[in-house]
């Protein structure tokens, strides 16, 4: 008798809790993007990273970073220059912001 005791006691502590649904595990988590645009002010050769004149830090260039212009056209990663204005599609990580979309467009002012 007591031996049962125990047993449905420990199913109730141990066991039971993983046997009810949770549907924290089954949240999709929905990417953020974050948008940056300015002048390009500094864009170091090996062309990792891109800082605007507004903003002071990195926004990170990852191999799969669209590069186009306004048009749809892309652009190849060394078109980056300093002075260019750009519009920037990036997400953020632990590490930093990371773009996903470099559009280069010609400034019209405010």
């Amino acid at each position: 008798m007591k031996l049962r005791k125990v047993f449905f006691i420990f199913f109730i502590i141990f066991i039971l809790p993983f046997l009810i649904p949770n549907n924290g595990f089954s949240q999709i988590k929905k990417e953020v993007t974050f948008p940056f645009s300015g002048f390009i002010k500094r864009i170091p050769k090996d062309l990792k990273y891109i800082i605007l004149k507004d903003i002071n830090f990195k926004i990170y260039i990852l191999l799969d970073t669209k590069i186009i212009d306004e048009k749809g056209k892309s652009l190849r990663i060394d078109e980056l220059k300093h002075g260019l204005y750009v519009v920037i599609e990036s997400l953020q990580n632990p590490d930093g912001f990371f773009a996903k979309k470099i559009i280069v467009k010609p400034f019209k002012g405010v």
